[in-house]
């Protein structure tokens, strides 16, 4: 009778089991972290000390290939948070407001709070004008988030060490800036509490006990979204991270700046030069050349995610001490990736490529019987809205014409790792008048170039295509190669001018 009764609960689903245990629905733990690639231990990385997110990953589940749809904060942030790609929100710069191009769209945490939820944010969830991202609008306050929203305390000090503090104090002196961009790395001898990020993390606990306090005298099930800034840069942290990396060599002895560009593939595909590294001040006019400047940043980059980590790590003890655990979703997302001197000099995001593109995405649902287990079917960020709103049972949004979910909830992964799938993952990234549309399968990513003005039904500009299987680093562009020529044009009609996923094929 034994293996009978075992095989029954084999079959309950984790969202069934918190029925099955009478529990309310479930609140959601909705962890956001700026520029994060998966440089974490869980994801394979040898050097990165990330224990929080590792044990995060051990009880839940990683997703191994997750794609952001644009690698640039707004239009990430936005596509994520409406369920919309960006060819839909039309959001596809920093300045411009999503509710000015989509003002009815119902946003994710603004669905949950429509559903009962009491819903807050603490932090960076969508993008701002400023590094703080303090004004209300740009938060979507108070459509997003009926019970508040909080940003850290502002505290425009960014620099630590003597020399660049002083520097920066003189900049924000004038008063005509409220922040300053010094350097591209800072490693002060201060008390962590003095980050904002660390702030965040307060608050966040704070907002954790008062929910846990409405919990127990019957209140609403919450949904708390938190959002850290770091490892946006600059990379400041405290020493005491940076000291985690201090014997690290990252294998840069062959690094040289040179950019060397995918052959076969239009220039115009690489991160811009400088870009955004251009707008710090001791940025080398002739770029990163030097092998211990690009140590040095990408040290600073493993220090600030092991900074945030070592925040995610007292939010989840706070959920284990308040004995929420049990009955709280957690997801953990980067908004994009980070080039971190690939291609031999590449920097930043704004490009197609897999290092921008890819983004950790993890999920912890109490009751999960796969928990722990690694996913590597290709999945979108934009997937992330569907899938809450379906493991917490809830509806879905009835959102404007037009307007609906463009993602697929990943419940079907949850339940069978192995189930049918469509293995495909849609970006985009613009250059001027030309726009990149971007499609992942789990062996190739293809990119076609198309005029702005024309459309995306226009005839290509240009095309890349790159097979991970032999070329892992995208070195070599194959749109030229003989033995590739049914691939692409495969791919070609996959990507459907980037409107493929409109004809989702699970057999695909």
């Amino acid at each position: 009778m034994l293996p009978i009764l075992l095989t029954a609960v084999a079959l309950v689903s984790p969202w069934e089991a918190f029925a099955s245990r009478g529990a309310s629905r479930p609140n959601v733990l909705f962890i956001a972290v700026d520029d994060l690639k998966p440089v974490l231990g869980a994801y394979g990385d040898p050097v990165a000390v990330t224990p929080n997110m590792d044990r995060l990953a051990a009880t839940g589940r990683l997703f191994g290939n997750a794609h952001c749809q644009f690698a640039v904060c707004s239009p990430s942030r936005v596509s994520l948070l409406t369920g919309l790609r960006p060819d839909t929100t039309r959001i596809h710069d920093l300045n411009t407001f999503f509710r000015d191009r989509i003002p009815g769209v119902i946003t994710l945490p603004q669905h949950f709070g429509e559903q009962g939820y009491a819903v807050s944010g603490v932090g960076k969830i969508y993008h701002g004008p400023n590094p703080q991202n303090l004004e209300p609008k740009w938060q979507d306050v108070p459509r997003s988030w009926n019970d508040g929203w909080w940003p850290a305390t502002l505290n425009p000090k960014r620099y630590f060490a003597e020399e660049k503090s002083e520097a920066e104090d003189r900049v924000l002196a004038d008063g005509k800036t409220p922040f300053a961009r010094v350097s591209l790395t800072d490693r002060g001898l201060v008390p962590e509490e003095t980050y904002l990020d660390a702030e965040t993390t307060r608050r966040a606990r704070g907002q954790l006990q008062a929910y846990g306090r409405d919990l127990g005298e019957g209140g609403r099930p919450f949904f708390l979204a938190v959002g850290y800034v770091r490892p946006h840069l600059p990379f400041n942290a405290p020493e005491k991270y940076w000291r985690l990396y201090d014997d690290t060599d990252f294998g840069l002895n062959a690094y040289t700046g040179a950019r060397d560009h995918p052959s076969g593939a239009p220039g115009y595909a690489a991160p811009p030069f400088p870009g955004e590294l251009g707008n710090y001040g001791d940025f080398p006019k002739g770029g990163i050349t030097d092998p211990a400047a690009a140590r040095e940043l990408i040290h600073g980059y493993y220090a600030c995610v092991s900074f945030i980590d070592a925040q995610i790590g007292r939010l989840l003890a706070a959920l284990d001490e308040l004995e929420l655990a049990d009955n709280t979703i957690v997801v953990l997302w980067g908004d994009h990736g980070f080039h971190l001197g690939d291609h031999n000099g590449y920097w930043a995001k704004h490009s197609n490529f897999e290092q921008a593109t890819r983004t950790p995405l993890l999920f912890r649902i109490p009751g999960d019987r796969f928990a722990g287990r690694r996913v590597d079917r290709v999945v979108e960020l934009v997937d992330i809205y569907p899938t809450l709103t379906d493991v917490a049972g809830l509806p879905a949004p009835r959102q404007p014409a037009g307007l609906e979910s463009q993602g697929r909830s990943l419940k079907p992964l949850f339940d069978d790792p192995a189930a049918a799938w469509d293995d495909r993952a849609f970006s985009q990234y613009p250059r001027g008048e030309k726009m990149g549309h971007s499609l992942r399968t789990p062996r190739y990513r293809y990119t076609a170039w198309v005029s702005r003005k024309e459309g995306s039904d226009a005839a290509p500009l240009a095309e890349e295509l790159y097979d991970y299987s032999v070329d892992p680093g995208e070195t070599r562009s194959l749109v030229s190669d003989a033995d590739y020529q049914g691939v692409l044009a495969d791919l070609r009609r996959q990507l459907d001018g980037g409107q493929g996923w409109k004809t989702w094929n699970p057999q695909q």
